[in-house]
């Protein structure tokens, strides 16, 4: 039996819950939660943090406030039996001192205070001036208000004793995190919700910045408020299986060393650079560039060797003809042999004279923002040295060369030049077709598209609360393949580049694990939006396992649709020896494109189906998917952006509700290749999935009147059912499949093209 839910839920749609209206018993069932307002149901928070919404679990107040002051939920009193233990003793109670004696203690106190009521009447966020600033509704008062002093020689008197209450009064209402520290101002929910949602995509680049520096949280807002925050829309149950441990151990005391001082300035450096670059005019469109182009940065080891392989590839296999630059650091440029051949593919080299490379890191990659900045097009294709394409990068619209034209005349279609038919009568694209990424809908609508990476950000990374936007449950960026239209984000890109300043890298590296996620919170600290890919990455993997298992060595990116497009082998070119042609690459771990039927009970929907099958019942399609589409999704797959129900709605948030529960991590590494590979377990947590279980239990039937535990324990929760009529299946078999590069024709002759080009997996250079 399938669970089902009520749709007068308190929870999430897709997390079955005891219906207090079905049974009597059901009202002291712990499950159960105050009812949402549909306002709350579409919070960018909302059903996130095991309990969902603004309630916070974990830290439940069994005594919620209706007018946001702190509540006593939490606090021992001394009653009761707490005072009869507290006092209790053979030794009678004596009187304090004689009348007089109490009389004068009794006076000092009152006059002590007396004493703390005046001076919290004069500090802000304090006594009546706090109540009376909080009152008049205004968000730009408090925005705009100027930041504390810097030296302790303040005119108005601060309480060294000023502490938040937060962790022992819970977060059920949401006025709560005001009320907990003393300068927060009143509406800080309402801030955060606000600073996690976009701008207009027409917004300037001033009005971001002005939303960023006066509207964002920010100044009175401690970083336990960020954390407290963080923790409902990025609970640990769904970052900590794919977190970064080594950034977490290597950075960890640096995050907890910031204070609000400290991050309000760092924000104010970066909105102070934007400011002045837009007074210069670095944004205006003789910064722009012109018409589409290819970048690539190489410089250490052997990277200009993978970079003219790339080039092979594109313009030998793949009939690309987009010009191409190449940035370097000062010193590294390559040989006379290669700068020959890679001027004869096309290629101009550049160099970033005022650069200087890192000696004490292995890999240096803080001229990737700079390479994009200053290459000479408008809309660039940003690619790793070790990054090859799959099809071809060129427009839709590009004329096919001679060589396919003369082949569609031999075969007498030449209405359709790109697609062959094959033996059984099915069309297949030829090796070459144009991909049309440069026309994928999301990326026409947002000017930017990025990949995602294995990892997500942790909800107690000071970055969230130095761009000014709470933490977002979504996969980090991999920046091994960047396409952007610079005259939409050269902001963005700027401010990438200023994080990535070689005398500023080596701290903000504390935040982003490399340059990657630098362009991510660039984008998002000027409430910018991105398209995201069909699929999610896959695992490009040996054809045949080693000794610790299936052994991915290699990010497979796809395309606008889902399908292969950047063989990005990025671990295949450290393993040292044993790979070569024929054992390089043959197989992948992918996720499987959502079905678009309502219903899961079909064929569509069943596991056993081949991939073949499946994407002839139900071709790939460009969705218009952007990041916002997949971020913070609950148990329904809704999201920060909502989408409709219809086909394209469905397939949507089944894709955001199965990529919660992907797991990606490393193993081999001692007498094999250090691998990688992914897993699929159920997101739900163990709190989420007894409540599925009884509530599937309540609609049973009982003849034995067991309990609704002892009811619940068999239930099968693997299939679920909303209101609005969605349906998911959580079970791995259905999310995740493994695809042999033999039974794709992008993939197909891959790996015989990049050796017959002269390609090495073995290599030294980043």
């Amino acid at each position: 039996m399938h669970s089902t839910f009520s749709s007068t839920s308190s929870r999430d749609p897709l997390l079955p819950f005891i219906n207090t209206a079905a049974t009597p018993s059901s009202s002291s069932s712990s499950s159960s939660s105050p009812s949402r307002s549909s306002d709350e149901a579409h919070s960018p928070i909302h059903d996130n943090a095991g309990s969902y919404s603004k309630e916070g679990k974990g830290w439940r107040d069994s005594s919620p406030t209706t007018s946001g002051a702190p509540t006593r939920a939490g606090w021992k009193s001394f009653s009761g039996s707490s005072r009869k233990s507290l006092y209790s003793s053979t030794t009678p109670l004596r009187p304090f001192g004689n009348p007089s004696r109490r009389s004068v203690v009794l006076f000092l106190v009152l006059v002590a205070a007396a004493s703390g009521l005046f001076f919290a009447s004069r500090t802000p966020g304090l006594g009546a001036s706090s109540s009376s600033s909080s009152s008049s509704g205004s968000s730009s008062s408090f925005a705009r208000r100027p930041p504390p002093p810097k030296s302790p020689s303040s005119s108005k008197w601060r309480s060294p004793f000023s502490f938040s209450l937060a962790p022992l009064l819970g977060t059920n209402a949401p006025n709560q995190l005001a009320s907990c520290t003393p300068h927060a101002p009143a509406d800080l929910a309402e801030r955060f919700d606000r600073a996690s949602r976009p701008l207009e995509v027409t917004a300037t680049t001033g009005e971001r910045l002005d939303d960023w520096e006066f509207e964002a949280p920010g100044w009175g807002v401690e970083p336990a408020d960020w954390v407290r925050r963080n923790v409902q829309s990025c609970p640990s149950h769904r970052i900590k299986p794919n977190q970064n441990s080594q950034q977490l151990d290597n950075s960890h005391l640096i995050w907890t060393a910031l204070n609000t001082t400290g991050i309000m300035q760092l924000r104010q450096e970066m909105i102070t650079f934007l400011r002045r670059m837009e007074k210069e005019g670095k944004m205006g469109p003789k910064a722009w560039g012109e018409g589409k182009g290819l970048v690539f940065t190489a410089g250490n080891a052997d990277t200009f060797s993978r970079v003219l392989v790339t080039l092979k590839v594109l313009r030998n296999r793949l009939y690309t003809t987009l010009p191409a630059e190449i940035f370097s650091y000062p010193g590294e440029e390559p040989s006379d042999e290669v700068r020959t051949e890679l001027e004869r593919y096309g290629a101009v080299l550049r160099t970033v004279e005022e650069a200087q490379r890192d000696t004490k890191r292995t890999k240096n990659y803080q001229i990737k923002a700079t390479a994009i900045v200053r290459s000479s097009f408008r809309e660039v294709m940003f690619l790793d040295s070790d990054n090859v394409p799959a099809a071809s990068l060129m427009p839709r619209d590009a004329p096919p060369p001679q060589e396919i034209l003369d082949r569609a005349i031999r075969e007498n279609r030449t209405e359709t030049p790109w697609d062959s038919v094959r033996s059984d009568g099915a069309r297949e694209e030829i090796r070459g077709k144009p991909s049309g990424i440069w026309e994928g809908k999301a990326y026409q609508r947002l000017g930017a598209m990025m990949w995602p990476d294995y990892w997500r950000t942790q909800p107690d990374n000071p970055i969230w609360a130095i761009i000014g936007v709470p933490c977002r449950d979504e996969w980090e960026m991999e920046a091994g393949q960047i396409l952007i239209d610079k005259a939409r984000h050269l902001d963005a890109l700027l401010l990438a580049e200023w994080m990535m300043d070689r005398e500023r890298f080596s701290y903000w590296f504390n935040f982003s694990d490399g340059d990657k996620d630098m362009f991510r919170f660039a984008f998002l600290a000027l409430r910018k939006r991105w398209a995201v890919p069909g699929r999610y990455v896959s695992v490009g993997a040996l054809p045949r396992d080693t000794m610790s298992g299936f052994c991915g060595l290699t990010m497979l990116q796809n395309d606008h649709l889902g399908r292969p497009m950047f063989v990005h082998y990025n671990l295949l070119k450290q393993v040292t020896s044993g790979v070569g042609r024929g054992f390089a690459w043959g197989r992948h771990r992918q996720v499987r494109t959502p079905p678009s039927t309502l219903t899961l009970q079909g064929p569509i929907g069943s596991a056993g189906n081949s991939r073949e099958l499946e994407e002839k019942l139900d071709p790939l399609r460009d969705d218009d998917v952007d990041c916002d589409m997949l971020a913070n999704a609950g148990n329904d797959g809704y999201s920060i952006e909502r989408v409709g129900r219809d086909e394209r709605g469905w397939r949507t948030r089944r894709r955001a509700v199965w990529e919660k529960g992907i797991r990606a991590g490393f193993h081999g590494g001692w007498i094999s290749a250090l691998c990688i590979d992914y897993h699929w377990d159920d997101p739900r947590s163990e709190e989420e999935k007894s409540d599925s279980r009884r509530s599937v239990a309540l609609g049973l039937p009982n003849p034995e009147h067991k309990s609704l535990d002892e009811l619940a324990d068999g239930v099968d929760i693997s299939y679920t059912s909303a209101p609005d009529g969605f349906e998911v299946k959580f079970d791995a078999n259905e999310v995740l499949e493994v695809v042999q590069w033999a039974d794709d024709p992008r993939l197909r002759d891959f790996e015989a093209a990049f050796f017959d080009e002269g390609g090495v997996v073995n290599g030294q250079g980043f």
